[in-house]
């Protein structure tokens, strides 16, 4: 079971002669390189849901990731250890991926290990340059632009590869929902020394998922928007195929080589499946000259060069997608996982709202300044919507204008 700690005992407050231990037993069990004298390093980096270690010994590195809120007498809150064994199990999927660059499993406890006193999942570290960085960085011998359109393909392969894995006939998880939403997962021995995860999904529709997860209370103005929105998603009651998808597909969990290909993808947890209209999506740093603030990436790109930059993804995602039905869903993806945002994160819900509506109106947002200015407007103008005596052919005309606005957005 693991031993006795308190709540709030966290990973970021072991001592580093911890991790080198159990790092070098690692490196023994699983023949890591060994014998340079690099001098032993931990790097803590700690966030709101959990802690990343990186810890140098010898010549390797080796990473150790653990929820923040580490125990409960030895076992995590409940929640977080749905959030544990979700990403466990995502990491174990993502693995039998052929050449997928995701991080491998060397260890892991879901209690509390003695020399660590928190859960833990131990990975191998991957090499290369955030993307944050490397997307900017002129100092490379190799073209910027020559770069970015290497990332980009390599972005579209690494989605198609999920996309084109239809393993998952329900949707798995969701993060936004308590924890009895999570994907419900368990081991099973395969009898040769191997092991096979599986998976207890929550749903077999995108309509189930959609109808749990778009609170109704009321209907005010922003709601009512933002179904009208989701009219253009094609939602549906049949059983389906689903398709695992990254939650944080940013530039801060992309690591690149000095060519541009990428050498991994980071953040896994939270991970769910999607249905298959979900997975084909735009990285979001060359879409926000479509929608202002755009998960907040601020960048020189202008509208012409965002716009050549979609339509060179979405040439190499289709291209790799096996199943000629997903080559429609591309085009417009950014704005179709805005809209299902809009339609199930109420936090989320009044800025995309009033970016949306925004752009439909014709009112500018592409600085601060802008939104300032127009943030009170928009949102009277939403709260206006949900009166019952809002005119309904206003509400159609806005309809209209949404979809002209799709139809003709790439």
């Amino acid at each position: 079971m693991g031993c006795r700690i308190s709540e709030d005992h966290l990973l970021h407050d072991t001592p580093d002669e911890n991790f080198y231990a159990l790092a070098r037993s690692f490196g023994d069990r699983w023949g890591l390189v060994r014998g340079s004298n690099a001098p032993p390093c931990v790097v803590r980096n700690l966030n709101s849901t959990n802690v990343t270690i990186t810890v140098q010994v010898d010549d390797y590195k080796v990473v150790f990731w653990s929820p923040r809120t580490a125990s409960n007498l030895g076992v995590p809150f409940p929640e977080t250890r749905e959030n544990f064994m979700t990403h466990w199990a995502i990491l174990n999927l993502l693995v039998m991926l052929e050449n997928f660059p995701s991080p491998k499993i060397l260890d892991w406890n879901p209690y509390a290990h003695p020399l660590l006193e928190a859960p833990y999942i131990c990975m191998t570290h991957l090499p290369g340059q955030r993307l944050s960085d490397a997307w900017f960085d002129k100092s490379n011998l190799i073209p910027l632009e020559q770069r970015r359109l290497r990332t980009l393909q390599c972005i579209a392969e690494a989605i198609a590869t999920l996309s084109n894995d239809k393993e998952y006939t329900r949707i798995l998880s969701s993060n936004l929902q308590p924890e009895s939403h999570y994907l419900q997962t368990d081991v099973e021995n395969n009898g040769d020394g191997t092991e096979t995860v599986l998976s207890s999904p929550k749903f077999c529709t995108d309509r189930e998922s959609f109808n749990l997860l778009f609170e109704d209370n009321g209907m005010d103005g922003a709601q009512k928007f933002a179904l009208m929105m989701s009219e253009i998603l094609p939602i549906t009651d049949s059983p389906a195929s689903f398709v695992l998808r990254t939650p944080c597909l940013e530039m801060e969990n992309i690591l690149v080589d000095e060519e541009g290909s990428i050498t991994g993808l980071l953040h896994w947890e939270g991970t769910t499946a999607w249905p298959a209209w979900m997975g084909s999506t735009y990285p979001p740093w060359i879409c926000q000259d479509v929608v202002a603030d755009m998960d907040g990436y601020k960048d020189d790109l202008s509208h012409e060069t965002a716009l050549e930059y979609r339509r060179f993804f979405r040439q190499q995602l289709n291209a790799k997608l096996e199943d000629p039905d997903d080559r429609q869903w591309c085009k417009a993806s950014h704005i179709r996982r805005l809209i299902w945002l809009a339609a199930t994160d109420v936090d989320a819900r009044p800025w995309i709202c009033a970016s949306v509506l925004a752009k439909l109106l014709g009112i500018s947002l592409d600085t601060d300044e802008d939104y300032s200015k127009h943030r009170e407007e928009l949102a009277q103008k939403l709260a206006q919507m949900g009166s019952p005596d809002y005119p309904e052919e206003d509400f159609q005309a806005l309809r209209v204008k949404f979809k002209t606005w799709m139809d003709s957005t790439e």
